[in-house]
C-alpha cells in the first residue's frame, strides 16, 4: 500500500467514526430567537458609555478576519488602559451568528452553516486561544452546527481538515504575529475564506442578536487532531520527499515557538541531513524569546547572527499560526515580493509548459488559450516591487495588480481554478489536480504565500509553501549548474541575465489621518492622477481595483497610496529608476496630497525619519 493509498483509507475510517458522532435535525427541532443584548455583556459595559463599547465591538470586525483585545493592558503611549473587546462570551455570540446568517452572495454551493452540518475548529498555542475556541464551539453547537475540534494545529491542517472530513466550514483561531493581549480568527465556508461584507454581516447579526437555536446542542466531536495532525505530515512527506531528499543548499528552521514545531519530526523526515539547525522548537506563547514576527528583525536577532556565520544556508522564519514565512540568506531577510520570483519564474517556465502538454497529449482542452493565460497569470501584490512585474512579463505571463489581503486573494484563486478547470476540459478543480497533478502557486507581500491542494482549494500554508520554495530552488540550482543556491544567488542571477532591473527604493511613509476621511482624500488624490495617467500612458490600479487605494506604474517605478483598513493611516510607497527619479515621484504625489488632505493633518517626520536622514526634506507639508 503507497503512502496516499493508507492516508485515504485512514481518512475513511476517521470519516466513519466521526459521522454516528455527529447530530441531525428536523426541522420541528429548530427555531429562531433574539438573543439579548451583547452590549449588557459585562465586559461591554465596562468599557463605558454605549457608544464606546459599540465603537469597540465593532472594531474587531475587519477586512478579512476578526481580531480583538482579549487581555486588557496599559498602552504606554497614551496613558489609556485599552479595555477587552473579544472575550468566551463575543466568541459566543460570533459563533451564534455565524450559524444563522445566510451568505447569499457567497461563491460556490456553501451559503452558509445548517443544523446537522460539521464544522471545524483549529486554534494556535496561544494561552488565550482555549477560551476563544470554547465559546465558538458553544455557540456553534445550540444553533445544531456539530464541531469538530481539531485543537492545537498550523492554519494549514486546519485549512486542509475541511475538505478532508467533509465539513462545511472551519475558524482558525490566532492572533499570527502580535502581542499576547491581542487574539483573533479567520473564517472559512466551503471553499470561501469570509472577508469584507461577508464579515460585516457576521458582525450586524452580533449586534442585533439574531441566532437559530436547536432543541439540543449538536455534538462537540473531539479525540481528533493527532489523527488529523499525522495525515497532513502524511501528506507533505508524500509531496516533497522524495524530491527534496535527494539533497541541494542547507535549511534551518525557525519555528518561532509557534504551531509549526508541531511539525519538526515530519520536516527532519523530508529534509533529512539538509536541516542543519532548528530555533524555538519549544511552546512559546507568552513570546518570552520574543513576538513571532518573521518580517521584523529586531525579534530575530540570534537567527542573523546566525546566519551571518553560516551563509551558505537558507533560514526559514515562521509566525504563530504558521501561514506567514519569510527567508534570510547571510543575515539578510527576504520577504514576500522576492520570495515570490522563483515562484513566478517556476509556474512560467514550468508549471504552465507541463499544463500545456498534458492537454495536448489527452486533447482535453476546451479553450487553450485560456488556460494558458489563466496559468500564466501571476497576482501581484500592489505593495511589490517592479521587478516582479518586470520578470513576469519578460517570460511570458500576466502580472494582475490586485487588493491585498489573504482572504481576497484566495477567493480570486477561487475563480481563476474554476475557469481553468473549464478551459482544461473539466468539470471541476478537484479533477484537474487529479488528471493534470497541477497546483496554483500566488504570493502576498506580507509573506502570506497560498497553493491549491489536493481538492483545488487555496490555502496560504507556510510549512508547505517552504518546502514547494526549496523544490524550486533545487530545480533552478540544477538547471543553472548550481547546487547550493540560495534567494541571494537566484536575484543575482536575473539581475545578471537582465531578467529585472535595479530600482531606487525607501521606506514607506506612513502618516496619521482622520479616520472618517481617509478613503476620500485617497480616492480624490487617485482623480488628481488621471490626466497624469492618460497624458503619459501610465498604468493605472484604481480603488476599484484595489480597494483600499490605487497604484501608477511608470516605466521607471511606481507609486502606491493607500488608506489602513485597521487604523486612521495612510501609507504611501514609492519606487523609481534612481534617488532623483524618487524625489519627483514624491513631489507629484505629495503635491496632490497637500492640496486635496484636510490641513490640520501634518506628517510626522518623527516616524518618517528617513525623509530628513536621506533625502534632507525638511517640511512636506509644504510641497505644492
Amino acid at each position: 500500500m503507497t503512502r496516499r493509498e493508507d492516508m485515504e483509507t485512514r481518512l475513511s475510517e476517521l470519516r466513519a467514526d466521526i459521522e454516528p458522532r455527529a447530530l441531525s435535525y428536523k426541522d420541528s427541532q429548530i427555531s429562531r430567537e433574539t438573543l439579548p443584548d451583547v452590549f449588557d455583556l459585562p465586559e461591554m459595559k465596562a468599557i463605558g458609555s454605549p457608544e464606546a463599547a459599540r465603537s469597540e465591538l465593532s472594531s474587531i470586525f475587519k477586512s478579512y478576519d476578526i481580531r480583538g483585545v482579549v487581555t486588557a493592558y496599559h498602552d504606554a503611549k497614551t496613558g489609556d488602559t485599552v479595555p477587552m473587546n473579544l472575550t468566551e462570551a463575543v466568541a459566543h455570540r460570533i459563533g451564534r451568528a455565524l450559524a444563522s446568517v445566510v451568505f447569499e452572495d457567497l461563491p460556490g454551493d456553501t451559503k452558509g452553516l445548517v443544523p446537522g452540518d460539521l464544522f471545524v475548529l483549529g486554534r494556535d498555542n496561544g494561552l488565550t486561544s482555549p477560551r476563544i475556541e470554547a465559546g465558538l464551539a458553544r455557540g456553534l453547537t445550540e444553533a445544531g452546527v456539530n464541531v469538530i475540534i481539531v485543537g492545537e494545529g498550523c492554519s494549514g491542517e486546519i485549512y486542509g481538515t475541511i475538505q478532508r472530513l467533509g465539513a462545511k466550514g472551519c475558524i482558525m483561531v490566532t492572533r499570527s504575529h502580535v502581542e499576547k493581549e491581542y487574539n483573533g480568527m479567520k473564517i472559512v465556508l466551503g471553499r470561501e475564506a469570509l472577508h469584507s461584507h461577508y464579515i460585516e454581516q457576521i458582525r450586524d447579526a452580533v449586534f442585533e442578536g439574531r441566532a437559530r437555536k436547536a432543541a439540543q446542542k449538536a455534538a462537540v466531536i473531539e479525540g481528533v487532531g493527532p489523527e488529523t495532525r499525522s495525515i497532513y505530515m502524511d501528506a507533505l512527506v508524500d509531496e516533497f520527499k522524495e524530491s527534496l531528499g535527494r539533497g541541494g543548499a542547507p535549511v534551518a528552521v525557525n519555528f518561532g515557538g509557534g504551531t509549526a514545531r508541531l511539525y519538526s519530526g515530519a520536516m527532519e523526515e523530508i529534509l533529512g541531513q539538509r536541516l542543519v539547525k532548528t530555533f524555538r522548537t519549544e511552546s512559546d506563547p507568552d513570546a518570552v524569546a520574543g513576538l513571532p514576527d518573521p518580517t521584523q528583525p529586531r525579534y530575530l536577532e540570534t537567527q542573523i547572527a546566525w546566519s551571518k556565520a553560516h551563509p551558505e544556508t537558507t533560514l526559514f522564519s515562521f509566525d504563530l499560526d504558521a501561514d506567514r514565512v519569510s527567508a534570510m540568506v547571510d543575515g539578510e531577510l527576504f520577504l514576500g515580493d522576492t520570495m515570490a520570483f522563483p515562484l513566478a519564474m517556476h509556474k512560467l517556465e514550468v508549471d504552465r509548459p507541463a499544463l500545456t502538454a498534458f492537454g495536448e497529449r489527452t486533447g482535453r482542452f476546451s479553450d487553450r488559450g485560456r488556460a494558458e493565460e489563466i496559468a500564466g497569470t501571476v497576482l501581484a501584490d500592489p505593495r511589490c516591487t517592479k521587478q516582479l512585474s518586470q520578470l513576469v512579463q519578460g517570460l511570458g505571463g500576466k502580472a494582475v495588480q490586485h487588493r491585498i489581503g489573504h482572504s481576497h486573494i484566495k477567493a480570486t484563486m477561487n475563480r481563476m481554478m474554476d475557469s481553468l478547470s473549464g478551459a482544461c476540459g473539466f468539470e471541476s478543480p478537484k479533477e484537474l489536480v487529479r488528471e493534470a497533478r497541477y497546483i496554483m502557486w500566488q504570493a502576498e507581500y506580507s509573506l502570506h504565500f497560498f497553493g491549491t491542494d489536493e481538492h483545488g482549494v487555496p490555502a496560504d500554508d507556510a510549512l508547505r509553501f517552504m518546502l514547494k520554495f526549496i523544490s524550486v530552488m533545487d530545480y533552478y540550482g540544477k538547471v543553472w549548474s548550481e547546487p547550493d543556491l540560495t534567494i541571494k544567488r537566484f536575484l543575482a542571477r536575473l539581475l545578471e541575465r537582465k531578467l529585472i532591473g535595479n530600482f531606487f527604493q525607501a521606506p514607506e511613509i506612513r502618516t496619521v489621518y482622520d479616520n472618517a476621511d481617509k478613503a476620500r482624500v485617497v480616492s480624490d488624490v487617485e482623480r488628481a492622477f488621471l490626466p497624469l495617467v492618460r497624458e503619459n500612458h501610465w498604468e493605472l490600479a484604481g480603488m476599484d481595483v484595489l480597494g483600499d487605494g490605487f497604484r501608477v506604474d511608470m516605466p521607471d517605478g511606481f507609486l502606491l497610496f493607500r488608506y489602513s483598513n485597521t487604523s486612521p493611516k495612510l501609507t504611501m510607497r514609492i519606487e523609481a529608476g534612481d534617488k532623483q527619479g524618487w524625489l519627483r515621484y514624491l513631489n507629484l504625489l505629495f503635491k496632490h496630497y497637500n492640496a486635496l488632505r484636510k490641513p490640520e493633518y501634518t506628517l510626522d517626520l518623527t516616524e518618517n525619519a528617513f525623509l530628513v536622514e536621506r533625502f534632507g526634506i525638511q517640511d512636506p507639508d509644504a510641497i505644492l
